[in-house]
Order: structure tokens, then sequence, then C-alpha cells
């Protein structure tokens, strides 16, 4: 097959890209559950400190304070890091769908 042929064009819309392309929306995924579950630790963590604080169990209140507010830096940081892959899914997904609308207006279906 030449590259840049018809032939080459239909298999690179039809089967390369789309999977190129549904790869990268796993790995997506697979960061974003990874993403998820530092943030359940994150959160229980979070609720730890403020009963060990609520408790008086540190040495002084600033210090209770000062780890809350760590692990809500923390929280921040993740989720900001969450939306962006989330922005990046989307941007993948609707992608796929142009590529797959591109194929399909020039009649190309998967094989």
């Amino acid at each position: 097959m030449k590259f840049g042929s018809e032939e080459h064009r239909k298999e690179y819309f039809t089967q390369t890209l789309p999977k190129e392309i549904n790869q990268s929306l796993f790995f997506l995924d697979l960061q974003l559950f990874s993403a998820n579950n530092e943030m359940e630790k994150l959160r229980a963590e979070k609720a730890a400190a403020e009963m060990k604080l609520e408790n008086k169990e540190y040495s002084s209140a600033g210090d209770g304070r000062k780890v809350i507010k760590e692990l809500a830096g923390q929280m921040n940081k993740l989720l900001l890091a969450q939306a962006g892959i989330e922005g990046n899914q989307l941007q993948l997904r609707e992608r796929l769908e142009e590529v797959n609308n591109y194929a399909k207006a020039k009649g190309w279906e998967a094989e």
C-alpha cells in the first residue's frame, strides 16, 4: 500500500487513528481512576486530621490546622489534575467522533 493512497487513508481513518485515540482514552481512564483513589485517601487523611484537631491530639491547634491546610492544598491540586484529565478525555472523544464522521462521509467502513 502506497503512503497517501486512498487505501492508506482509508486504513488510517478507519483503523489506525481510532485505535490510537481509544488507547489514549484508556490510559486517561487509568489516570483518572488513580487520581480518584488518591483523592479518597486524601479525604480520609483530612477527616482524620480534623478529628485529631477536634480531640486536641496535636501539640497545638496551629499544628493541626497546618496539616489540614496542607491536605486541602493537595486535594485542590488533585482536583485541577482531574479536571485536566477530563478535559483531555472530552477532546479525544470529540476527535474520535470527527474521525468516525469523516470516514462515514467518505463511505469507508471499518474492517
